[in-house]
């Protein structure tokens, strides 16, 4: 297996502690991509065992981004953070985590209600993605997905897209 590339299990991706990974996708996975996808089905919350299930796609994350994710990895493990919900306390620190270890510009504005242990989330503006993976990402996100037809393109459109640190959980 190469080194470089997480384990995958019947499509589903493995997170080892200590190897949080970038995830950008959408939570209907029915979503048709374009091109090879993952199916993301990660538990979340520590012992509160929630779960997210999503499709998308694994970014590689610069060098400056790894490092931050590996800090909010350490910093919220063993927390069961999102068990009943973040409050906004954790959630304005978490915030602030996004844009020290991150980058500047990086938030969960609308994204805060996903923030759990062992899943983080970013709001998956091109701007911020561009600057904190290696990927070559289109102008627009939606292009990477097939759709029935344009009516079906706009449906669900808004909200879509979930970019999230994914890491290990300790439950």
């Amino acid at each position: 297996m190469d080194a470089d590339k997480p384990e995958l299990l019947e499509e589903a991706v493995r997170v080892k502690e200590g190897s949080p990974l970038l995830f950008l996708g959408v939570l209907n996975t029915g979503t048709k991509f374009k091109s090879d996808s993952v199916l993301l089905d990660h538990q979340t919350a520590g012992i509160f065992c929630s779960c997210i299930t999503a499709r998308g796609i694994l970014l590689r994350p610069k060098a400056r981004t790894l490092a931050g994710m590996q800090l909010i990895e350490r910093h919220w493990f063993d927390t069961s953070l999102g068990g009943f919900g973040a409050t906004l306390d954790e959630v304005l620190f978490y915030r602030m985590q996004l844009r020290d270890l991150i980058h500047p510009n990086a938030d969960c504005n609308l994204s805060y209600s996903l923030l759990q242990e062992g899943a983080y989330p970013i709001d998956p503006t091109l701007e911020v993605l561009r600057e904190i993976c290696e990927d070559d990402l289109p102008d627009s996100l939606d292009d990477m997905l097939s759709f029935a037809s344009p009516l079906a393109s706009v449906v669900g459109c808004v909200g879509r897209w979930k970019c999230m640190i994914i890491a290990e959980n300790s439950d």
